[in-house]
């Protein structure tokens, strides 16, 4: 399933897109089974396969209905044209933990950092953005803000010490985290000539989470190490590569976080960039790429950011001057 969070004169709703359609999760189990559903993704989440199921059985009613039921369907708002519905961020994760340097390229655009495990930081929840939603630029904060394309894995099953092999039972879903960063927050050159990372400021500042358009379920991507992505800066081109390119995989990535902390449902895993980063052509900060320097370098008001991964779909976000 590919679902969606959007809201309307109802309030916030979840609903599940499929082809033109949005189908409204609790109209449809209304319809269906005469009691409401899951108004958002952690409710579903938590109520894990049995609601996962159900919501599945809801969705089938609803759009295999006869052509006949279909106006009484959109007339109680369980069927919704899906061009006329804006959405919002489809979750808001209980945790976001992020890992850094997992692609090869992006390893080698920037100053060296141990190989041996992923980066571990955390953004907080709270700074996740909803697609369409301007990312803000706060010259306080930076003059190199940069972004970064990141498929997220949704976690759908509590679990701890959880080995590889078995990582995909605990993975419900994906989607996409621009991985905002101002980069002269993020790393800073020392003294005696060498480079520290600050992972902290780099990475937690508002609006630097933007996540959407939706969560497609695992089932519907049963290869997550096979997914293009790509990037672009008002439609010129950024970053292009595939998850196949990334030194620690979905399963690696679960083993790895699930060491430290109990992976919960709705916690969500960001897997890191590949290179073309502004920061892999920024000497001033380490960036070691020499050549087909885009101009200009850093985000500025007025860009438009999007990333896009296959499968998922396309997240695009505005950059505005923050308010003083």
């Amino acid at each position: 399933m590919r679902l969606v969070a959007f809201q309307d004169h109802r309030g916030s709703r979840l609903g599940v897109e499929v082809d033109e359609l949005v189908v409204d999760l609790d109209s449809a189990f209304r319809s269906a089974f005469g009691s409401g559903g899951p108004t958002d993704l952690l409710a579903l989440i938590d109520g894990g396969p049995v609601l996962l199921a159900a919501c599945q059985q809801a969705v089938d009613r609803s759009v295999q209905s006869p052509r006949r039921d279909r106006a009484r369907l959109e007339a109680d708002g369980v069927l919704l044209d899906l061009a006329s519905i804006r959405p919002l961020a489809p979750l808001r994760p209980r945790a976001i933990l992020c890992s850094g340097s997992n692609y090869w390229d992006h390893r080698g655009e920037k100053p060296p950092v141990p190989e041996d495990d992923p980066e571990f930081f955390l953004k907080l929840p709270d700074l996740v953005t909803d697609p369409g939603d301007p990312v803000a630029l706060d010259p306080k904060v930076t003059s190199k803000l940069d972004h970064e394309t990141e498929l997220a894995i949704v976690i759908g099953r509590e679990g701890r010490h959880i080995s590889a092999a078995k990582a995909r039972q605990h993975v419900f879903g994906y989607t996409i985290m621009n991985d905002v960063t101002a980069r002269d927050q993020q790393i800073r050159r020392n003294p005696g000539g060498y480079y520290e990372y600050f992972l902290g400021p780099g990475k937690n500042f508002d609006t630097a989470a933007p996540m959407g358009p939706v969560v497609v379920t695992a089932d519907e991507i049963p290869d997550p190490q096979g997914l293009r992505l790509r990037s672009f800066v008002n439609g010129k081109p950024r970053q292009k590569a595939n998850t196949a390119d990334m030194i620690w995989g979905v399963d690696a990535l679960v083993q790895f976080f699930s060491k430290f902390v109990t992976l919960r449902p709705g916690f969500v895993i960001s897997s890191g960039t590949p290179g073309r980063t502004a920061w892999g052509w920024d000497a001033e900060v380490g960036g070691k790429r020499t050549k087909d320097r885009p101009e200009p370098l850093y985000l500025r008001p007025g860009d438009v950011v999007r990333v896009e991964i296959e499968k998922i779909g396309a997240l695009e976000n505005p950059i505005v001057a923050a308010h003083q």
